[in-house]
C-alpha cells in the first residue's frame, strides 16, 4: 500500500564499519523494495531487529499541495474561457468561405476590414443550437469577436449586420454572389488592408439582393471595378495601346485595351454601348457604378471581353464563373 500524501520514504541506518553484512542486507533490500511503499518500511524494521542495526525512518511530507475540488474547477474553467486570458478583437467582415473542421466545427476565411484576408476558426458552428452557426455562413457580414494566436484566429461571438439571405432563394444570384465570393478570396492578400474591395463586395451583394436588376450585369460590373482596384485597369482611351495612334473600335486583351487598325490582330471590335459601359464603370464612384443597363448584346460582349482580359492579366479562369451556363444546360 502507497502512503497517501507522502512522495519518499527515508531509510538512514547506523553503519558499522566492521560488520558489512549488515550494511549489504539492509542496501540490497532498500535497492530491490524501494523507499515508496509501507511493507518495506515494515521489513527494514525487522532486519534492523534481527542484525541489530540501529534504523531511523523519516517519513517526509509531500511539498506538493493537493488542489481542492474548487480550485480544479476554476482551472477548468480557465481552459475553457481562453478569451479571458488572451486580447479579444471586434473584426468586421464578410465570410467568403467556409470549410468543415473536425465533427461540428468550420473554418471561414473572411475579407476583414482592416485587415485583409483572415482565417478564422468557430468551434462547434456547425452544431444546430451553437450560437456561431448564422454568423459563420457564407455571404454574412458581420461584427466577429475573436481572439488570435499564432497568426489564427478563434471565433467567440459574431453579431450579424447583414447576412445577405434573398441571395440563396433565386440560383441566377446566388451562382454571381458564390462567383464574387470567389474572385474576391483568390486575389485578396492575406495580412494587408483591402477595404476599397470589402465596399465594392457588400454593394454587389446589394444589388444582387434587389429584384429586378440584372445579376449578370452585376457581375460584370464587379469585375470592372476589381479590376480597377487590382491596378490592371484596360486602356480604353482613344490612344492606340500599342503605338499610341488614334485607337479604332477594337480591344485586345493581350495588348490590353483599345487598339488601331494595325495592331488590331487578334483583337475583337465592339459596340459603342460596351466601350460607354466600361468608361462610365471606371470613371464613376462605387455608389454610381452600378445605376445603369445595357441591352443583351453588350452584356455579351462584356461577358467575352472580360474573360479573355482576365484570364491573360490575372491568370484565372474560374469555374464559378461559368457555373451558370453548366447549369441552365443541365435543366
Amino acid at each position: 500500500m502507497i502512503l497517501k500524501g507522502y512522495k519518499k520514504l527515508s531509510f538512514f541506518a547506523s553503519i558499522d564499519n566492521h560488520n558489512s553484512e549488515k550494511n549489504s542486507i539492509v542496501t540490497n533490500m532498500v535497492q530491490k523494495r524501494g523507499l515508496y511503499s509501507y511493507g518495506t518500511k515494515l521489513l527494514l524494521e525487522q532486519i534492523c531487529k534481527k542484525r541489530q542495526c540501529a534504523g531511523l525512518f523519516i517519513l517526509q511530507r509531500n511539498t506538493k499541495k493537493t488542489k481542492t475540488k474548487s480550485e480544479r474547477k476554476q482551472k477548468t474553467t480557465d481552459r475553457r474561457n481562453v478569451g479571458a486570458i488572451l486580447a479579444i478583437d471586434t473584426i468586421r467582415g464578410i465570410v467568403l468561405k467556409e470549410m468543415p473542421k473536425g465533427e461540428t466545427s468550420k473554418q471561414v476565411i473572411v475579407l476583414a476590414k482592416g485587415l485583409g484576408k483572415i482565417w478564422m476558426t468557430a468551434k462547434g458552428a456547425r452544431k444546430q443550437k451553437s450560437k456561431l452557426l448564422a454568423g459563420t455562413q457564407m455571404f454574412c457580414y458581420c461584427d466577429f469577436q475573436a481572439y488570435e494566436s499564432r497568426g489564427f484566429y478563434t471565433i467567440s461571438q459574431a453579431d450579424v449586420i447583414e447576412s445577405f439571405f434573398d441571395l440563396r432563394l433565386d440560383m441566377d444570384r446566388l451562382a454571381s454572389a458564390i462567383y464574387a465570393a470567389d474572385f474576391a478570396e483568390r486575389i485578396a492578400l492575406r495580412g494587408m488592408e483591402q477595404d476599397s474591395m470589402l465596399l465594392l463586395l457588400l454593394k454587389t451583394f446589394q444589388m444582387l439582393s434587389k429584384k429586378g436588376y440584372s445579376p449578370l450585369l452585376a457581375s460584370r460590373i464587379f469585375e470592372l471595378k476589381l479590376i480597377q482596384i487590382a491596378g490592371i485597369m484596360p486602356n480604353m482611351t482613344e490612344k492606340c495601346s500599342v503605338c499610341g495612334k488614334r485607337a479604332s473600335a477594337y480591344f485586345s486583351g493581350a495588348a490590353g485595351g483599345m487598339v488601331c487598325m494595325e495592331h488590331r490582330s487578334g483583337s475583337k471590335k465592339i459596340a459603342d454601348g460596351t466601350k460607354n459601359a466600361m468608361r462610365f464603370v471606371f470613371s464613376q464612384p462605387l455608389s454610381n457604378a452600378f445605376q445603369f443597363s445595357v441591352s443583351s448584346e453588350v452584356l455579351k460582349e462584356l461577358d467575352e471581353i472580360l474573360e479573355q482580359y482576365i484570364q491573360i492579366h490575372m491568370n484565372l479562369k474560374l469555374g464559378t464563373r461559368d457555373f451558370e451556363k453548366k447549369y441552365k444546360q443541365l435543366l
